[in-house]
């Protein structure tokens, strides 16, 4: 649909260089105008957010950034067997630094050589339509039951930038897998509708009235939609 609904789509054009990616600011200038050259549709307007990739450097201690487009986020709930899986422990993981070490090691432009690094990747700018995949992966364990989610988050503490506001939202539809296997199954969609403040099922082509409590099968994808107060 993106590429469909796409204004521009000249994928042809030369994309501007990044001059200095030490100075964030600068370089999300570049990037969102890159981006918006070649990439620019109502999806990517409402389902699109933007992360932040900062890694430093071990030798010199310099820091560099790039940013990067995201239509979801994903969390594996293979490291949950043994506890119930919440979103905000998925916010969190996803938020922890990894190291750049080995083959991995990071090409350091002021040392102009390879180096070891930590890199963090957050949510810089966040999207009106927040899209959450909830993938089990191998995780045997993974049950209906052991997922946790809110109709109402506030992952202000994992953005990345001073809003100056809470980034709030509120859970507007769940697509689920009823099924025993992970592979096959029939998926059911549960969707809420704001102005009467009621949830509904759709299965194919029968729809009826439901609530969040009464939501089955293995959650695979959370919809919320940003709250501006």
């Amino acid at each position: 649909m993106h590429e469909e609904l796409n204004y521009f789509g000249d994928k042809n054009q030369n994309l501007q260089t990044i001059p200095n990616q030490r100075n964030m600011l600068e370089t999300f200038t570049h990037f969102n105008l890159n981006y918006d050259s070649i990439n620019f549709s109502k999806i990517s307007q409402l389902f699109y957010g933007t992360y932040k990739k900062e890694t430093r450097c071990h030798g010199c201690y310099s820091k560099f950034f790039d940013f990067k487009k995201f239509e979801l986020i994903s969390f594996d709930t293979s490291y949950y067997i043994k506890k119930r899986f919440n979103l905000y422990d998925g916010f969190q993981d996803n938020a922890k630094p990894s190291k750049l070490v080995g083959d991995n090691q990071f090409f350091c432009s002021c040392c102009r050589c390879l180096r070891d690094a930590e890199t963090t990747c957050k949510v810089f700018e966040p999207p009106i339509k927040l899209l959450i995949n909830v993938d089990c992966g191998k995780n045997k364990g993974y049950k209906p039951s052991s997922i946790e989610f809110d109709e109402l988050i506030d992952i202000t503490q994992f953005i990345d930038y001073d809003y100056k506001i809470r980034i709030k939202y509120r859970l507007i539809g769940v697509c689920t897998q009823k099924g025993a296997s992970e592979t096959n199954g029939h998926y059911v969609a549960y969707c809420k509708n704001n102005k009467v403040n009621k949830w509904y099922e759709f299965d194919d082509s029968s729809v009826r009235e439901s609530s969040k409590n009464n939501i089955i099968g293995y959650p695979h994808l959370l919809f919320y939609e940003r709250i501006y107060e």
